[in-house]
């Protein structure tokens, strides 16, 4: 006989859960949904066994304080596949924010390996593209862009050359220019589904140095680059000027200067005029 010990969530739970389990039958290429009156949490396992008797005295002598149960996120048992999960399709802002933290930890770990992965630079890359960003929704209150939109973008901005960690060469400070970080980048962010935060991180990796006239990465792809990686596009040229100008007390003036010379071959007109939010790009380098 096949034992285990497990419990039965109230109704209400395991009938949520049986719905849940028919929305995510869609994405799935085969499967079935376990109907709402067969759904336990099973708490162990005992395989085949003929001791039911000494069984059942045991879990009369089992005790516990109460406890809540509640749907989490979704995610796959672990079959002859390798072990994968489910990437919740919405995250709010607030735990995009927290996922970006974690991950910007496990950055700060490895980029003792890559000089051009500065935290500190990374960290400002985020704060000048947040600042961009939302200067953009500013200018388009219609759209595209939401100020949830604003945050994601700077929250993903930091790790736009996250795919340098792939190149083979750790000594080899010429690795910035190497294209192919803009792929390793783009394939190590890229997933199924929508996950906003993922989207945006994908497609900056992969355009974010792609110039207004058409030159820089990616080369074998036609047209413009996704918002998402102008704006980081503006924000590193931006990054790059301040670096060239510091000591100066009008760094920030003589680099938006400069830029506004780049516009037709380095920056669109668009971009460029989000510099001119000097204010706020000032009040977000302080």
């Amino acid at each position: 006989m096949r034992l285990f010990v497990a419990l039965v969530p109230p109704e209400g739970l395991r009938r949520d859960l049986e719905r849940r389990g028919e929305e995510l039958r869609g994405l799935c290429r085969r499967g079935r949904v376990v109907p709402w009156e067969n759904i336990h949490l099973t708490l162990a396992f005992l395989g085949e066994t003929d001791r039911r008797d000494a069984v059942e005295r045991a879990m009369g002598r089992a005790a516990g304080a109460p406890f809540s149960l509640h749907t989490a996120r979704p995610g796959l048992h672990p079959g002859h596949e390798p072990r994968r999960t489910l990437l919740p399709t919405e995250l709010t802002v607030e735990e995009s924010e927290e996922l970006a933290r974690l991950w910007f930890r496990k950055l700060e770990g490895l980029c003792r390996f890559r000089p051009a992965l500065a935290l500190d630079r990374c960290r400002q890359l985020g704060v000048l593209t947040t600042c961009l960003a939302r200067g953009y929704v500013a200018r388009h209150p219609e759209g595209p862009l939401t100020e949830d939109d604003a945050a994601l973008i700077g929250m993903a901005a930091p790790f736009c050359d996250i795919g340098m960690l792939g190149l083979p060469d750790p000594e080899d400070h010429r690795e910035e220019g190497d294209p192919r970080h803009t792929i390793l980048g783009h394939e190590l962010l890229a997933v199924e589904g929508d996950l906003p935060l993922l989207r945006y991180g994908a497609e900056i990796a992969l355009w974010h140095h792609r110039n207004a006239d058409g030159s820089g990465w990616p080369q074998d792809m036609d047209g413009e680059a996704p918002l998402s990686a102008m704006l980081v596009h503006t924000a590193l040229r931006l990054q790059h000027y301040l670096h060239y100008y510091q000591g100066y007390e009008d760094a920030l003036d003589r680099a938006v200067r400069t830029m506004k010379g780049e516009v037709g071959s380095i920056l669109t007109e668009e971009m460029a005029g989000l510099l001119e939010e000097t204010r706020q790009l000032r009040a977000a380098l302080l």
